[in-house]
């Protein structure tokens, strides 16, 4: 069995710092939700501007609120991904598994590798093990995730 880690920085995309991501969140929360209040409305169910401001800013608050909270939750945690003869696992602040003959989808990224038991579509929803390309062993470990294939797939 062999286990690899990172640190939480090393897994950051340098082209979205949390504060541009929190800002940018804030601001399409915050115009969707006047657009959605005010222009597609009926003109005798419109409420008053400053209230639909009012409900714009409590939504927008409510998701940076969430938001930051998830972002304190993962801060310090280490990626730990965990490779052994049947499965490979990560750790972070979710779990996830795959087992060997069961890999469905091996999504390579600009960042890394996605290896999952489900179709894309499932995938999508619910994930599989990231592998970042800043490991060392990143090529060897892609190898191994397409040998493990499960012969249903695709």
């Amino acid at each position: 069995m062999q286990t690899y880690t990172l640190e939480q920085e090393d897994l950051q995309n340098p082209r979205f710092s949390p504060a541009k991501i929190l800002v940018l969140s804030i601001g399409i929360i915050f115009a969707l939700n006047i657009a959605g209040r005010w222009l597609w409305t009926s003109p005798h169910s419109r409420e008053s501007i400053p209230r639909t401001i009012t409900d714009g800013v409590i939504d927008a608050g409510a998701f940076a609120f969430v938001w930051l909270w998830d972002e304190e939750k993962r801060r310090g945690k280490k990626y730990k991904l965990i490779v052994d003869e049947d499965q490979m696992s990560h750790r972070f602040v979710t779990s996830k598994s795959v087992r060997r003959g069961k890999v469905m989808t091996v999504i390579e990224r600009r960042r890394g590798l996605l290896v999952s038991e489900h179709g894309r579509f499932g995938t999508h929803w619910f994930g599989g093990v990231w592998i970042p390309k800043q490991l060392p062993e990143y090529e060897s470990l892609k190898l191994l995730a397409i040998s493990w294939k499960s012969p249903l797939a695709d």
